[in-house]
């Protein structure tokens, strides 16, 4: 009984450090290194989510560091940090690159149909449940982007 609650103990105060350090450890804030996928425009991007099922889209993208090259359409900035609307090539898509707070003042220096590339992680595609619907729109999210190249 006695090496039975020593066990329990040590799994207990094994798991209150591992909880200890994930909470201490920084979160990563911006994408650096190398990109596991590289599109050379934004439009081959919105092409492959346009023809795969959502779900293999976001099996082989969510999490995945993606480069691509594309154009602002907006920016908008709050306290938490800064979004670019990218201009998709398609009128029934929209594509958000979100960028932490420290990066706002370059996020915001930059104009409508700048040309850019990002390194983003990719949150998923969303598609509409009724692709025949006019008004439904299909969005790509990125977060923890970092610009690469201005033009």
């Amino acid at each position: 009984m006695k090496r039975i609650l020593t066990i329990l103990l040590g799994i207990i105060i094994l798991g209150l450090i591992i909880g200890i350090y994930m909470y201490q450890n920084p979160t990563e804030l911006v994408t650096s290194g190398e990109p596991d996928i590289k599109y050379n425009t934004i439009n081959e991007l919105v092409d492959k989510g346009n023809s795969e099922i959502d779900s293999v889209f976001n099996a082989n993208h969510v999490g995945k560091k993606i480069q691509f090259h594309a154009m602002v359409e907006s920016t908008t900035s709050n306290e938490s940090g800064s979004t670019i609307f990218v201009n998709s090539g398609s009128e029934n898509t929209i594509i958000t690159a979100a960028f932490d707070a420290s990066l706002s003042n370059e996020v915001l220096d930059l104009k409508p149909s700048t040309e850019i590339d990002l390194l983003c992680v990719c949150n998923g595609i969303a598609k509409p449940e009724d692709p025949d619907d006019l008004l439904s729109e299909t969005t790509i999210s990125f977060n923890r982007c970092s610009i690469i190249n201005k033009n």
